[in-house]
């Protein structure tokens, strides 16, 4: 994938460590209407942005896709 850019600048996937086909962690509850994204959850990253008001797509255990910023979690190790 491309380098992406936003507003003029590198989007924030670059310096955040994250990869397309990484593991992170959700560091804190993440709240929506369609369900709540628990802390400790081992997420997989599926894709970057540019997403409307978030910086990432990542899959949870269960095939639910989420859309969250970088801020919530970081990267797995095992």
């Amino acid at each position: 994938m491309g380098k992406v850019v936003k507003n003029g600048e590198k989007h924030k996937m670059e310096y955040s460590g994250f990869k397309n086909g990484d593991k992170a962690k959700i560091i804190e509850n993440i709240y929506t209407v369609d369900g709540t994204l628990y802390k400790d959850s081992i997420v997989k990253i599926d894709d970057s942005g540019p997403f409307p008001d978030k910086d990432m797509r990542v899959i949870d255990n269960v095939g639910k896709i989420w859309y969250i910023d970088y801020d919530y979690a970081k990267k797995y190790e095992k």
